[in-house]
């Protein structure tokens, strides 16, 4: 499959679009009954700022340059700088190659101790074991 985006980090420009990408995404919790994560509001922008600034957000741009998701890495403070951030982002990355074709993830978690999984609703009903989220 080819890709029909770029990966780039993300831009102070984009902040208000990835915000839009996390209300629109997070819509389809409402089909599995969790209107409550639905109306969640989304990171505020100063929060985007601070992963961007420091180098922990990205973007998948389309064709215009306009982001089609977002992908934010998180570690605790005391296990920065151990390339556990790297390592989350490559397991995403090897798990998402072998996606049944559907050619995006909306949600990658770690739910119930499990492996990260992708799809439309949480993992093992762990919201707080969120890793990321791109919305398509």
């Amino acid at each position: 499959m080819t890709s029909r985006a770029r990966i780039r980090p993300a831009r102070e420009d984009d902040l208000p679009v990835l915000r839009d990408i996390e209300q629109a995404s997070g819509e389809r919790y409402r089909d599995y009954g969790l209107d409550h994560v639905a109306d969640d509001e989304p990171a505020s922008i100063e929060t985007l700022r601070r992963y961007a600034v420091d180098g922990r957000a990205w973007v998948a741009a389309g064709a215009d340059d306009e982001p089609l998701g977002y992908l934010i890495v998180e570690v605790l403070p005391e296990h920065q700088g151990t390339g556990l951030g790297r390592e989350l982002i490559d397991e995403a990355a090897s798990w998402a190659a072998v996606l049944d074709g559907s050619g995006h993830i909306e949600q990658v978690s770690v739910g119930g101790g499990g492996r990260p999984r992708a799809g439309p609703g949480p993992a093992g009903g762990d919201e707080a074991g969120t890793l990321a989220r791109l919305g398509t």
